[in-house]
């Protein structure tokens, strides 16, 4: 049987999901300034790869090591 909640018990779950809400809000705003600086040069090294016939390789352990690198502590 599904529980019932209590008005406190509401009030509580709805401030805390208001909380959550805002924090993941702030970190996407984050998000997408970090992407907005990122992303141009990644794709045109890869538009500049394709135009001149070469493969594109994403070094990936080393892209994430320099993302992580520059995350706040």
């Amino acid at each position: 049987m599904a529980r019932q909640y209590d008005d406190y018990q509401i009030a509580e779950k709805d401030a805390t999901d208001i909380l959550r809400t805002v924090v993941r809000l702030k970190y996407r705003i984050a998000q997408r300034h970090e992407l907005n600086e990122r992303e141009k040069p990644f794709v045109d090294a890869l538009v500049d790869a394709a135009t001149e016939g070469r493969s594109f390789d994403i070094d990936v352990p080393a892209l994430i090591g320099e993302v992580l690198d520059e995350a706040p502590a």
